[in-house]
């Protein structure tokens, strides 16, 4: 899913191959930091690719590469093709 940038354009995200990462957004991760993806990448190694993000009453799972790349406002999220989880643990 395209996301458009700080501009409102929206990039055509590039064709995704079998061993490129891809973020949600449809491109491949796009980090500009390499010290910033280490990090999100221990955390990912610790924790796991997504957590559950919880406003308004509803639940997603979201990727942490997403979060880490793009943040998140609250009222995004249930436009943004994340999968809703219930409220039961």
């Amino acid at each position: 899913m395209p996301i458009p940038d700080d501009e409102g354009r929206t990039e055509i995200p590039p064709r995704n191959t079998s061993d490129t990462e891809m973020c949600h957004c449809g491109r491949p991760l796009h980090y500009t930091d390499p010290l910033i993806e280490a990090a999100v990448r221990a955390l990912i190694d610790r924790h796991g690719p997504n957590t559950r993000v919880i406003a308004g009453g509803r639940s997603w799972m979201v990727p942490r590469h997403y979060i880490a790349l793009h943040g998140i406002l609250a009222c995004d999220l249930p436009h943004l093709g994340f999968e809703e989880v219930s409220d039961a643990l």
